[in-house]
């Protein structure tokens, strides 16, 4: 039997002995969607926002011929058709048919409300364009014919016999070169859409590393209009707005069997595009006279012009977003399901030579936007590299670690910022201002009235850099909404999680939802931070947030210090080496366990170490990622001795600076 994914997939296979087969598709992510034809297959890279209605589509329209057709025209074909009903919302109706109502053959069909992954920086859609990742999960699961299928399987010949057809292009917009259409375009009695205009800034692909930095570094400074302009009820995006390329959210639609997708992910889609305003519950609020739930309605059927429909045939869940990197996966060495690269560091990047040379230029990289603070470009590469290992129900996150850079003065914080963005492929900036603080709530929160998760800034993929911004922050009122976000941000920092408000409605109180977050956190500030201060507590013991007072080579130059340059080459092998270290496979030698438990009675000694348990588990969790960056694939003493040196080095800036502080005051 022929199914529209069997078909796709033939045109992939003969597509690919000419060239790489995903290149045939365009992508969203390069362009506009108004640019692309209606009925066209696209690829699509997105983080799921929300989780829609699961609903019954007809998988088979039956189409009867209208009697007394054939006595107006001889010419008309007799008996039924038969079309497919999924993968659209409207199917052609020519001349002198009807629809069958009493015919019903249903199918699954799960909806999703995704857009684009916030904080994606501008390497990111050239690496996807050169290395373009293998798809082959289709959205549908194979299953064995039986008995009891045989009245599914003549509707799919049914289905198989019938003509083809794509949605009718835009006005305007024929087939454009690169464009993979099913069938031949026919028209439909709903007919189409006109090109509408886009949301979020075109896609600027071969940009120079240093110009496509600035502008991100100017999105960090100054976020506030993008999210107030993006962030609405219709596009619902979470992060603060701003990425690489254009910005806007999708509705998704999977049939047969429920993907399961968890919030946040990231995940690669093909399917069809389709744009057309059948789909749109009511254009005027007058048309839904008489209907209840009118503002439900409309947040689940806005405008295909802004929140266009994809139809999935092919996805796959991606822990990273890298193309170049391949994705982790079940380590069978692991005590437990943990995920891992199938390859060592050497191995996905070609040697050790390679894996030596590229340790050296992100050192030297960070190292030149922190003013030639080595240490700190030696932790911000920690910070770079951390995720969370432990499982989510874990009592505290394990893996993990937070960075507050102090000492931040004049334009460091974007240059660092800049830096941080030239070498991650997510990086979300939030400057703590304080009419953005108070602007509306970072944390996602229920709306009960239009049944949708409503988007907040932290709202982010995992592997996302979260970069706070303290220097930000002028003289002014906190308003309660303004410390839930402070607090919000303290959540993330303590337990790799986020409370998700889901409130109350008609009386009904509910219960908040937490979600696990893999974000790693870097905090700007003058003086020590708000959330790292021992003074204050007013956040908690934040133990994983470790402060380190920034000390420049050339004081003179932290404030206004340009952009490191760094060539395309460097570029890219910096960031398949940060991306291949993060999911390294890592073991644990256990003939190291007493050695350091031996040596952590003596540690508790020191007075300048305040060592307790909970600092031992962070040094041996720095020491992991240590050990990987310098090419090991399990912690060693010499890895150890680094991390202690670090630390006592950490520990002594803060003790200098807290000794300063005091002697001015």
């Amino acid at each position: 039997m022929y199914t529209v994914q069997s078909l796709l997939q033939t045109a992939l296979d003969a597509a690919s002995t000419t060239g790489t087969p995903l290149a045939e598709i365009k992508s969203l992510n390069h362009l506009e969607h108004h640019k692309v034809a209606n009925g066209s297959v696209v690829r699509f890279r997105c983080m799921v926002q929300d989780n829609l209605d699961t609903l019954l589509c007809r998988a088979v329209v039956k189409l009867d011929p209208v009697p007394g057709a054939e006595e107006e025209d001889p010419a008309q074909p007799r008996g039924s058709r038969y079309l497919c009903g999924k993968y659209r919302h409207t199917v052609p109706l020519p001349d002198g048919y009807d629809v069958d109502d009493d015919f019903r053959a249903y199918s699954d069909q799960y909806t999703y409300h995704c857009t684009t992954v916030p904080g994606e920086t501008p390497w990111l859609l050239d690496d996807e364009a050169n290395e373009l990742p293998p798809f082959g999960t289709p959205s549908r699961k194979r299953r064995t014919r039986s008995r009891d299928d045989d009245d599914d399987d003549d509707a799919g010949n049914m289905m198989a016999r019938a003509p083809s057809f794509s949605p009718s292009p835009s006005p305007g917009l024929g087939p454009a070169p690169g464009d993979m259409d099913l069938g031949s375009p026919s028209a439909s009695r709903e007919g189409t859409p006109a090109a509408s205009s886009s949301i979020g800034p075109a896609a600027k692909k071969n940009r120079p590393l240093a110009a496509a930095a600035s502008s991100a570094a100017a999105a960090f400074t100054t976020p506030g209009a993008t999210l107030r302009n993006l962030n609405d009820a219709i596009v619902n995006l979470p992060g603060t707005g701003a990425g690489a390329g254009p910005a806007f959210g999708a509705i998704v639609h999977f049939y047969d069997s429920d993907p399961s997708l968890k919030l946040n992910s990231i995940i690669d889609v093909v399917g069809i595009l389709e744009l057309t305003p059948a789909e749109t519950a009511f254009r005027n609020p007058h048309d839904a006279e008489g209907i209840d739930f009118y503002e439900e309605h409309m947040a689940h059927h806005p405008p295909s012009s802004l929140v266009p429909r994809i139809h999935v045939l092919f996805h796959d869940t991606r822990a990273h977003p890298l193309a170049s990197i391949p994705q982790p996966v079940v380590d069978p060495d692991a005590s437990r399901a943990a995920l891992a690269l199938p390859l060592s560091v050497e191995a996905a990047l070609g040697s050790s030579a390679a894996a030596a040379a590229a340790a050296a230029a992100t050192r030297a990289h960070l190292a030149a936007a922190a003013g030639g603070d080595a240490l700190a470009a030696e932790y911000l590469m920690l910070a770079l590299v951390s995720r969370v290992t432990s499982p989510p129900e874990a009592s505290s996150p394990l893996g993990s670690f937070h960075l507050n850079l102090s000492g931040v003065v004049g334009g460091s914080a974007a240059s660092l910022y800049q830096a941080i963005c030239d070498v991650a492929p997510l990086v979300v900036g939030v400057p703590l201002a304080i009419d953005l603080l108070n602007d509306r709530s970072f944390v996602p929160h229920k709306d009960y009235t239009t049944n949708r998760l409503v988007a907040g800034v932290l709202q982010l993929a995992p592997s996302t850099m979260l970069l706070v911004d303290e220097t930000a922050m002028a003289s002014g009122q906190v308003s309660q909404v303004g410390v839930a976000n402070l607090f919000a941000f303290a959540t993330i920092m303590d337990r790799a999680a986020l409370e998700y408000d889901f409130g109350s409605s008609q009386g009904l109180a509910y219960d908040n939802i937490t979600v696990a977050m893999d974000t790693p956190v870097v905090v700007f500030s003058e003086g020590t931070s708000m959330f790292a201060s021992s003074k204050k507590q007013a956040f908690g013991n934040l133990s994983r947030l470790l402060e380190l007072p920034l000390e420049p080579a050339a004081p003179s130059s932290t404030s206004s210090a340009p952009a490191p340059t760094v060539d395309h080459a460097t570029a890219m092998l910096i960031r398949r080496f940060l991306a291949a270290v993060r999911w390294a496979p890592y073991t644990f030698d256990d003939s190291l366990s007493d050695a350091i438990s031996d040596e952590f009675t003596t540690l508790r000694t020191d007075p300048t170490l305040n060592m307790d348990p909970q600092r031992l588990s962070l040094w041996l969790t720095l020491a992991r990622w240590h050990a990987l960056l310098h090419g090991k694939s399990s912690l060693d003493m010499d890895s150890w001795a680094a991390v202690k040196d670090m630390e006592r080095a950490r520990l002594a800036r803060v003790a200098a600076r807290a000794a300063a502080a005091a002697a001015s005051s």
